[in-house]
């Protein structure tokens, strides 16, 4: 059997429960690996969320279908590329409901993963430039990662803001010495 495993285990999931304005509008945790995030969302909701897992591993997508049999109504288990939302969501069938917006993504280490590879901006981008095409004016866009650099930050500040997406970094009393919970909201304004 698969054990679930936390990246970031010292942000409780109810710091990322907090952040959801809506417990019936779609969420979308990209990267979900084989973390136990996306059905403590799920169970807050009391099934009334919609809950779309993205990873790029079939057998870990696989094994999550099998785990969740129960949730398959309400939660939806993708194998695909995150750093291309759209086309990964909406580009093929999958037999499955996969909502055309979420008002809330969760990324619990994958901008971590992609910034260890080499060109890990490019990567980086190439995610939040697809952000806008499946995120909800309003929506949000929970980053918990690495404690994020300067540099990194003014990456995705600079970015961001090409997109319609405004970062707060580091909340307070969310983030720690090692982890930072940052939180970007879709066109703010509208």
């Amino acid at each position: 059997t698969m054990e679930e495993f936390e990246w970031h285990s010292s942000i409780p999931w109810t710091d990322v429960w907090s952040e959801i304005r809506s417990p019936t509008s779609p969420c979308l945790v990209i990267g979900c690996g084989n973390s136990a995030l996306p059905r403590q969302l799920h169970d807050a909701g009391e099934r009334n969320m919609h809950v779309t897992c993205l990873d790029y591993s079939q057998p870990c997508v696989d094994k999550l279908k099998q785990i969740h049999n129960d949730r398959l109504e309400t939660m939806s288990f993708i194998c695909g590329d995150a750093t291309r939302l759209t086309e990964t969501l909406h580009g093929k069938k999958y037999g499955v409901y996969v909502p055309k917006h979420y008002a809330t993504i969760v990324d619990k280490g994958l901008v971590d993963a992609l910034m260890c590879g080499e060109g890990w901006n490019t990567d980086v981008e190439r995610l939040m430039k697809s952000v806008p095409g499946v995120l909800d004016d309003g929506g949000i866009y929970i980053l918990i990662s690495y404690k994020l650099s300067t540099s990194t930050k003014e990456f995705l500040s600079t970015l961001g803001e090409s997109l319609g997406l405004l970062w707060s970094f580091d909340i307070p009393n969310k983030s720690n010495d090692r982890v930072s919970f940052s939180v970007a909201q879709q066109n703010p304004t509208r």
